[in-house]
């Protein structure tokens, strides 16, 4: 009996190193829409990061981003041609995740950007973002206003675990 419980967990654990993963790492929230959003972290067979799923809970739509298109910049938010949240990283890689850049459109008038640096690690079973060395949970996006009409993002406020 004990050899069949054996044969099992290893065939159980051999099999769950070779799936393709999901991994939710953080939630999207804004104060101009109230769309919420989850961003997901894609591993292939090997539990190599593949690539980033950005949901939109609203529609149930996915936009997907590759590691090659974060090193020249994606476009998280869009409004009339002005992008307004950028994601960017020179140095993420598929075993060990890396740094990401979230630039987010402060003054339309302007065109001032501001940025905050987000980790993407792992502990050899899940994937995490971490900000400011801990685990964020969410980022809410408040609107820059003049006279009630939105200009940018005034801030972006963290939750953590």
């Amino acid at each position: 009996m004990a050899k069949i419980i054996l044969c099992f967990l290893s065939v159980f654990i051999l099999n769950s190193r070779v799936c393709a993963r999901s991994f939710k790492l953080v939630e999207l929230t804004n104060d101009w829409d109230h769309k919420k959003y989850e961003l997901y972290l894609e591993t292939s067979e090997d539990g190599a990061f593949s690539h980033l799923e950005l949901k939109d809970l609203s529609l149930n739509d996915w936009t997907q981003y590759f590691l090659d298109e974060l090193r020249s910049g994606v476009v998280l938010k869009e409004v009339q041609g002005q992008k307004i949240i950028i994601l960017q990283s020179h140095n993420i890689n598929v075993l060990d995740g890396g740094t990401i850049s979230v630039s987010y459109l402060k003054n339309i008038f302007t065109g001032e950007y501001k940025k905050l640096s987000v980790e993407i690690d792992h502990n050899n079973q899940e994937w995490f973002v971490f900000y400011k060395g801990k685990r964020a949970k969410a980022f809410h996006f408040i609107t820059n206003r003049v006279v009630n009409k939105a200009i940018g993002i005034k801030k972006v406020v963290v939750q953590l675990f």
